[in-house]
């Protein structure tokens, strides 16, 4: 007779709570090879939070379990990811009482937010950072007494560290915090990228620390889902303390919907004709021999490093920021005053430019008069899912002029992007670009092949620093 899974499970437990399986655990924790392996597990914070996920595994419900069974028993060929709806989560959430959401996209949540942007029973307030977002939400709570949702990346707990340790927890203001698990433990944590892998490994103690209680989340069914959004309303009632469902990667809900229709200009009558594609393409064929050039975070950086492996040419001029989103303006004005012989090119987002708008103030002061500043505006964060940012509220080609740039332009159409690139390449800086672009990007579009270690000691020799 063939035993089902659950069969030889409940075998396996049966078996470690007997004295047999008692006494065999004992002696094999006495064992060197035993006693290594505990010494291993106490000081891996990899291993740790994987403990954490497991034990969270066994809280799920029976019907889970059954659900579970059918679909490990299936033929491979006739597998099939059991994963809740996100239209059921956000019902959920609405059904206790969060009706007030703010952050910035993970695409670990994409399908999520992509519900919360059709709805328009909820608050839905756009943020450029998360340190925003959480002030948002604690004034939401402050204003009418009712739980604020912030969304977020866990790359960006460090930024709310400042909200969360002088405004929530002086007042007591609470807040749910849905966060996107990148670099978890577990399988994928192999699979993710080389900048999420630290903040995976201290994301829950850095929880710990802020004194938020948390749960990860997996969001399979609505029965445990629906327990967990309960359970944390009420804490958050009962403490008057925050409370975070940290959500794994490859685990938030779906919506089967085509996310690339979400941005606003891709359903405008008159789509941009210049895609991020062609404006890195124009930048490289502008620069000389000696320029830099500084990438922020996500597709652009991707497209610079396809671009010149295409063209057979080095990455020793090219600083590809992997993460540090909002940060690339700030690094290319500091490059430029230290090396004022050589042009430096930023290509930066208008979601990474609203981050950290006041770096643009900075570079105003200081005024690097080797720095082409150069805003890719497509109105989204496309990297995480397409989800709208708020740069059409602003009017781009006024930037340069309230930050005190020395020139600026707004372009529309390629002729415009080549033809600004060529005259700021000899006049002096700061100037600006910024360039109204779509959304489109190529499927099949790879990833560095070099570490960033190694891209930062290419980029620091061809500086004359060994």
């Amino acid at each position: 007779m063939v035993q089902t899974a659950e069969e030889k499970r409940e075998c396996y437990r049966r078996y470690n709570q007997s004295a047999a399986g008692k006494a065999r655990k004992r002696k094999y924790e006495k064992s060197p090879h035993g006693k290594r392996k505990i010494r291993e597990h106490k000081k891996n914070p990899i291993i740790r939070n994987r403990r954490r996920i497991t034990r969270s595994l066994k809280e799920r419900t029976p019907e889970f379990r059954k659900q579970q069974n059918r679909y490990r028993n299936k033929p491979l060929n006739k597998r099939r990811r059991i994963k809740m709806r996100s239209q059921e989560l956000l019902t959920l959430l609405k059904k206790h009482g969060f009706e007030y959401y703010t952050g910035v996209p993970d695409s670990t949540l994409k399908g999520f937010l992509r519900s919360l942007a059709d709805d328009k029973t909820v608050t839905h307030r756009i943020a450029s950072n998360e340190c925003e977002a959480a002030f948002l939400s604690g004034a939401y709570h402050v204003a009418t007494g009712k739980i604020g949702t912030v969304y977020m990346q866990n790359a960006g707990l460090g930024k709310i560290v400042n909200p969360i340790t002088s405004y929530y927890t002086p007042y007591k203001i609470p807040s749910l915090f849905i966060i996107g698990y990148r670099g978890g433990g577990g399988k994928s944590i192999s699979k993710d990228e080389p900048q999420h892998l630290h903040m995976g490994i201290i994301t829950l103690s850095i929880l710990d620390l802020l004194n938020i209680r948390f749960k990860i989340a997996f969001l399979r069914d609505i029965e445990s889902t629906n327990r967990e959004i309960r359970t944390a309303k009420e804490y958050i009632k009962e403490h008057n303390q925050s409370y975070a469902l940290v959500v794994p990667m490859n685990h938030g809900a779906h919506d089967g919907k085509d996310l690339s229709q979400m941005n606003s200009f891709l359903n405008a009558e008159k789509t941009p004709e210049i895609s991020r594609e062609f404006v890195v393409k124009a930048v490289v064929d502008n620069m000389d021999f000696r320029d830099l050039v500084v990438t922020t975070t996500g597709k652009t950086s991707r497209e610079l490093f396809e671009y010149r492996e295409s063209r057979h040419e080095s990455h020793q001029n090219d600083f590809l920021n992997v993460g540090g989103m909002g940060g690339a303006s700030a690094q290319a004005m500091e490059l430029a005053l230290q090396h004022p012989e050589r042009k430096v090119y930023c290509i930066d987002g208008d979601g990474a430019a609203l981050m950290q708008l006041g770096t643009m103030n900075t570079i105003g002061t200081y005024k690097p008069k080797n720095l082409i500043h150069v805003i890719v505006d497509n109105n989204s964060y496309e990297s995480t899912g397409n989800q709208k940012s708020n740069s059409d509220n602003i009017r781009m080609n006024g930037l340069y002029w309230l930050f005190n740039y020395k020139k600026g332009y707004a372009v529309y159409t390629k002729e415009q992007v080549i033809e600004a690139l060529a005259n700021f390449k000899n006049e002096e800086g700061p100037c600006l670009i910024t360039v109204k672009c779509n959304t489109k990007s190529r499927k099949d579009l790879g990833r560095p092949t070099i570490t960033p270690p190694e891209s930062k000691k290419e980029f620091m020799k061809s500086l004359g620093i060994r």
